[in-house]
């Protein structure tokens, strides 16, 4: 059987990714295998049709398709995302990967590893590719037995299914996406016009032209405010590629691998400002490569929040809500960096004056939330999210010494420290043993939860 390696990794032979693929053909040496680094050479496939060929000719006669990629916030590293566009650009390149088998490993330390895998998966979906399922692996859970043990066995699984050619299900339904042409109305009257009153708004966009509805959003937006919003579009932002994954730089003084000036434009522009509009489109289950590329570097800054307080809107052009996984990243991307995402306005109503009023709408919240510093409570997007990132940080802290000071003083790493009532109740669990006092606690618990705020509620 010939099976196909994709390593998404931009670090290429040097990829913890890479090693569990190796592991694979070590066990199973009765198959024949082909490797491409497509992460590490995406620059070579981009601008050399030959490339792409060669790698489209070689799934064509394959039977499985490994993708192998760490995860990078939330997603796939935007190199390998760059790739699956260039996939999905090429008619040759989508039917070579039809009906081919699929499976995905990803390494990471389980921060949104889920995201990425439903990220795949769909994009194998849309390729119409068998997907045999995932295997999300802790970085180094190949160096334990019992990790190697798991990796053999989803591995066996997956190799008699593309050799059996057995019948998988679809996770993932087609995207139903009609074209609709935007057509904004008269921007808002002088008189209606919003003041910044002092406030630093950036607009960040991965395009400002040609014509879409994208740039159209953008315009009519941007007529909300008598001005001095900033618009910036990503590609004159001097930008030298996607992350590199080294993570030690940034991990040891918030700075980056690549000296292309992306982290003083980052830290002078985006830090300084207190309203942040972020606009995209939706290629094929996300936002571009090039706003990946945004998102992946913007890790220079390690697990600390970077964008703290500031008010946050997205503008996006495409089908959302189709995509719940998107919106997911979105929401707790905002909420982990403890900043409030005010509202998420798209184009799909397909009505050019309900996406005026919407685009307006967000221009004054942005504004109302801004005066009164308002940043809602997070959910367990955020919650959870920031306990693993304690976790990452407090467990490799010889790594992630520019993280540590944030987490240890501000977060602390114990759990909270219980105060006098809950030490109270605590100190009565061997009482709830005695049967006539659960009898007591059952009868009285539904009642004694809501009695504490009718102190709050009574009228004054």
């Amino acid at each position: 059987m010939k099976v196909v390696v994709l390593n998404g990794s931009p670090k290429g032979e040097l990829s913890v990714s890479l090693q569990y693929a190796r592991y694979l053909i070590k066990r199973h040496p009765d198959h024949t295998y082909r490797t491409f680094n497509v992460s590490e050479a995406i620059d070579e496939i981009a601008s050399a049709p030959g490339a792409l060929a060669t790698i489209v000719s070689t799934i064509e006669a394959a039977d499985l398709v490994l993708w192998v990629t760490p995860v990078y916030c939330y997603l796939v590293p935007s190199q390998l995302k760059r790739f699956i566009e260039l996939v999905f650009a090429s008619e040759a390149a989508r039917a070579a990967f039809a009906g081919t088998y699929a499976a995905v490993v990803t390494t990471s330390s389980h921060f949104y590893d889920h995201t990425a895998h439903r990220y795949l998966n769909a994009v194998c979906d849309d390729l119409q590719m068998s997907y045999a399922g995932g295997f999300s692996a802790e970085m180094f859970d190949l160096l334990q037995p019992g990790g190697r043990e798991k990796w053999d066995t989803f591995a066996r699984f997956v190799l008699d299914a593309a050799e059996g050619r057995e019948p998988v299900a679809r996770t993932f339904s087609p995207i139903e996406h009609h074209p609709f042409v935007y057509r904004p109305g008269p921007p808002d009257p002088a008189a209606e016009r919003l003041p910044l009153s002092g406030l630093r708004a950036v607009l960040v966009t991965d395009s400002t032209g040609p014509p879409s509805n994208q740039t159209r959003m953008i315009e009519r937006f941007a007529s909300s405010f008598t001005g001095g919003l900033e618009v910036v579009d990503l590609n004159d932002v001097k930008i030298d590629g996607g992350c590199l994954g080294s993570v030690v730089r940034c991990g040891l003084r918030h700075e980056c691998e690549r000296d292309d000036g992306f982290v003083d434009f980052y830290r002078t522009r985006l830090m300084t400002a207190d309203l942040l509009v972020f606009v995209g489109s939706i290629v094929d289950r996300h936002l571009s490569y090039k706003w990946k590329e945004f998102i992946d570097r913007s890790l220079f800054h390690g697990h600390v929040p970077s964008l703290s307080g500031k008010q946050v809107g997205w503008i996006i052009s495409g089908p959302l809500r189709q995509i719940p996984n998107l919106r997911d990243t979105i929401e707790a991307s905002v909420e982990l960096q403890m900043a409030n995402l005010v509202e998420i306005v798209t184009d799909e109503d397909a009505d050019s004056e309900t996406i005026d009023a919407l685009l307006s709408q967000l221009a004054r919240r942005l504004l109302r939330f801004a005066a009164s510093r308002y940043v809602k409570p997070p959910t367990f997007l955020g919650v959870g999210g920031m306990k693993v990132c304690r976790h990452i940080v407090e467990r490799n802290r010889s790594l992630f010494q520019a993280d540590y000071p944030f987490y240890n003083k501000k977060l602390g790493y114990d759990l909270p420290p219980p105060d006098l009532a809950s030490m109270a109740r605590n100190a009565l669990i061997p009482l709830t043993r005695v049967p006539a006092v659960a009898r007591f606690i059952d009868r009285n618990f539904k009642e004694a939860l809501v009695k504490p705020f009718a102190r709050i509620l009574e009228d004054r």
